[in-house]
């Protein structure tokens, strides 16, 4: 049964199974004798303790038959194990083992009789060591090359994710940085050498794991590189099948204006892959120089003019309808010759392959700072092309562009001068670097395709493209491997056409959903399983207005791939907000507001109809976030901020594709505040839920009674007991705040939860946007209220968290700022 079955039900208001806590269920350890049995109803301390693990939580809970109740229990001789406490009005011992061996130590009950009769236990516990050792994988590091993009990710494995990493000892090559919680070594060298350095990794178990490596970069200095350069001042190119033609293209200077292959640039970006030497009847036949990329491997291509320097766009494709390319009128295809019609990556074809110490680099001409969209170089693809981009080559930089077309029509546009796809990538185009790029207004997707391994995306737009933002399922059975860092980036108004020319403030229209022909999704996958897995990371970001899912990887799963998304702001997606599958599913230091029936507004700044052929909001049943949990897994959900007005606030199902939830999986929910509002389905306040397992256990009937605290949903909707992966070793529910929501913050094992007011500057869920969900100055029950976890040492904002910190994804006196790039 699925989470959109299981919602649907309780739209349908199938009443929700209640939780009632209980202890874990531990497997027997040694104990000492018994006590004495003095009458019928004598009092005796019963049972075992059974064992636990360094960094996991346990809870076991002591037993007692006979005597008066209420009981009273203490420790009256020898001594707990650390990070280990007694409950005493309950018998239960709880907490994270901090150090292996085993304890011995008297329990005494003590009964509510008159007598106050007493019986005491020797009782022992043992601590095992952590199972998972933390390993760190990488052992060597690829060489690099003076002032190219270097990137690596470093690998580690077992702990408790996630992982911290640091440099301990020696430097990095001057120009490069490490970043703390992805392990992302990037940045661009600026001298050539060894440089030798310690890297350290630690992991989020308590007490901390720590590995270190020696490492060492060399740094190489350019050999046999060649910078190409394209300015619109230049000329044209220069081959033995255009012997005509102006400029050679490895100058930086235009055209003088007499000669033939003249120090010069080529005017026209198309210029890189073609001479303009064949005919528009016979341009498949054709073959270097006059079609496939000038230059080599590892070479530099340049192109000159920017946004606000009022540069005209290069151009992708055709210049011209295909309508108007007749040979007979023009035979050399001056207008035609630039794009394949046929080819089903018309436009551009993919660069060739760098290496790992020298990347072929595409870069527009403010490469080195072009944060603002006004340093972009622009480009503009059209008249039917399928990528503007092709790229399906290792080692290749794209860095500072502009890319978009000159129509605002949705998935089909007939003839207009429209592109299909800003960036097709493919899985075998490994170490791909994607740079200070906003991709908008295409037809169909802004990026197309799965990445292969270490792609690094940074400072990217998605925004107004008519199919989605990205889909990485290009349908060709394949999917993503190896790690992905997309930061810094929004993902907004996708599955909507951009206005052409630009009128409104949010120049969005046309928006379709999966009932009008659209897609949708900000970001979705192939339901393919990775092998080698695939490790995204969504860092810092923006995902709003898709008119499907906001970040969709549920389907991302198999061989260790993970989903991690962290200081990410998400909100009026129609779907969900956030899904998170794979492996290992991580959403951390987030806001999350479920109001996915935003789009049905008439938001301010947005044409009048923009949402006219949009119907299906709240879809899979108007939940805000969707988390998976398998086999031998760790699913973390730790200081987000969640809100939302639908039937779930949080969801979690179990992934088959590892193996069934049973006593391996775990969960790892810390230190979040979870805010219900009305559902605007059914008008109900108060009507949302937290957490709903959606049951793929293999034998439901293994639990031993009903109302144990374990919660079951059968593939026919009937309800059904198995164990509750929050019951499971290792497996946390703590330190959250649960404000106005149906579930109690004791159900799922809760411990140390609060149902109380967090102390937001707002609590309510607008129609649309997001609410102010920083922490007001008062303080409330979120403050100071936290767990302190070493491997979440700032909060979404970026401020250090206080010890300890305030529950939540924004520490007392931060403020709700998203990461906005340039529109």
């Amino acid at each position: 049964m699925t989470l959109k079955t299981i919602a649907s039900a309780l739209l349908t208001a199938v009443p929700m199974l209640a939780l009632a806590g209980c202890g874990m269920n531990n497997a027997p350890g040694s104990a000492g004798g018994t006590a004495a049995v003095q009458s019928a109803n004598a009092l005796v301390v019963q049972g075992s303790l059974g064992s636990g693990t360094v960094g996991q939580f346990y809870s076991g809970t002591a037993q007692v038959k006979g005597g008066t109740p209420a009981y009273t229990w203490s420790v009256t001789s020898g001594t707990l194990p650390a990070g280990i406490t007694l409950t005493s009005s309950t018998g239960v011992l709880s907490g994270v083992p901090v150090a292996t061996g085993t304890a011995k130590f008297a329990l005494t009950v003590t009964d509510s009789s008159t007598a106050q009769e007493q019986s005491t236990q020797t009782m022992s516990l043992s601590i095992a060591p952590s199972a998972s050792p933390l390993r760190l994988a990488t052992d060597t590091l690829p060489a690099g090359t003076a002032g190219a993009a270097y990137t690596a990710s470093m690998q580690a494995g077992g702990g408790t994710p996630g992982y911290a990493w640091r440099i301990s000892s020696g430097v990095l090559p001057p120009g490069l940085t490490l970043d703390a919680s992805t392990g992302v070594l990037s940045g661009i060298p600026a001298a050539a050498g060894t440089f030798s350095f310690v890297l350290a990794v630690q992991d989020g178990s308590s007490p901390v794991q720590v590995q270190t490596a020696p490492l060492a970069i060399t740094v190489n200095n350019a050999v046999n590189q060649t910078t190409w350069y394209v300015r619109p001042d230049g000329g044209t190119r220069y081959s033995s099948n255009a012997t005509a033609g102006q400029c050679d293209g490895m100058h930086d200077a235009p055209y003088s204006g007499q000669g033939v292959n003249q120090p010069c640039a080529f005017n026209d970006m198309r210029l890189l892959w073609q001479d303009g030497s064949f005919a528009y009847d016979n341009d498949q036949q054709s073959s270097f120089p006059a079609r496939g990329w000038i230059g080599k491997g590892g070479d530099t291509y340049l192109l000159r003019g920017s946004i606000a320097g009022g540069a005209a766009p290069y151009r992708v494709g055709w210049s011209v309808p295909s309508s108007a390319c007749d040979p007979a009128v023009d035979s050399k295809g001056q207008a035609c010759y630039r794009g394949w019609q046929s080819d089903p990556y018309q436009g551009m074809p993919s660069p060739p392959a760098g290496t790992a110490a020298q990347h072929t680099r595409i870069l527009g001409e403010n490469w080195q700072s072009c944060h603002a969209q006004g340093a972009r170089t622009p480009v503009v693809a059209g008249w039917g092309v399928g990528s503007a981009f092709y790229l399906s080559n290792s080692y290749t930089d794209v860095q500072c562009f502009d890319i978009s077309d000159r129509s605002d029509c949705v998935v089909s546009c007939g003839s207009q001068d429209f592109a299909g796809v800003g960036i097709s990538i493919a899985n075998t185009a490994d170490h791909l670097t994607l740079t200070d790029l906003r991709i908008h207004g295409m037809e169909n997707f802004g990026l197309y395709g799965p990445s292969g391994d270490g792609s690094v995306f940074t400072y990217i737009s998605l925004v107004g493209n008519g199919g989605g933002g990205w889909n990485a399922d290009a349908g060709d059975g394949r999917t993503g491997s190896g790690s992905l860092l997309v930061q810094n980036y929004e993902i907004l108004w996708n599955g909507c056409g951009e206005e052409y020319p630009l009128v409104d403030k949010l120049p969005y229209r046309n928006c379709r959903d999966q009932s009008s022909g659209g897609y949708g999704d900000g970001f979705g996958t192939a339901t393919v399983l990775s092998n080698p897995g695939w490790q995204a990371r969504f860092d810092q970001g923006t995902v709003a207005y898709n008119t499907q899912d906001g970040l969709d990887a549920l389907h991302l799963a198999g061989n260790g791939s993970s989903m991690t998304v962290t200081r990410t702001l998400s909100y009026g997606n129609m779907g969900q907000q956030v899904k998170v599958g794979g492996s290992q599913g991580t959403l951390e230091d987030s806001v999350i507001v479920g109001n996915c029936k935003a789009m049905s507004n008439p938001i301010p700044g947005t044409p009048a109809g923009y949402n006219a052929q949009l119907s299906t909001f709240c879809r899979a049943g108007n939940q805000a976030v969707l988390m998976t949990a398998g086999h031998g897994t760790t699913t973390a959900i730790r200081h987000n901020t969640i809100a939302g007005n639908g039937a779930l606030l949080l969801g979690y199902e179990c992934d088959g594709s590892a193996g069934f939830c049973d006593s391996t999986a775990r969960i790892d929910f810390r230190d979040n505040i979870l805010v219900g509002n009305p559902d605007p389905i059914r008008g109900n306040p108060a009507a949302n839920y937290i957490l709903v397992v959606d049951g793929t256990y293999p034998t439901p009937a293994a639990c031993s009674a009903a109302g144990d605290g374990h919660h079951y949903w059968t593939t026919d909707g009937a309800y059904g007991c198995a164990n509750d992966v929050f019951f499971n070793p290792g497996s946390f529910n703590t330190n959250n705040v649960y404000f106005q929501v149906k579930d109690s913050c004791t159900d799922h094992n809760g411990a140390g939860n609060l149902c109380l007011d967090p102390g937001l500057n707002s609590a309510t869920v607008p129609l649309y946007g997001y609410p102010d969900f920083a922490l007001s100055a008062r303080g409330g029950a979120a403050f100071g209220a936290g767990t302190t976890l070493t491997t979440i040492p700032n909060d979404y904002s970026g401020k250090p968290f206080r010890t300890p910190p305030s529950i939540g994804a924004l520490e007392t006196g931060s403020s709700l700022t998203p990461y906005q790039g340039q529109q």
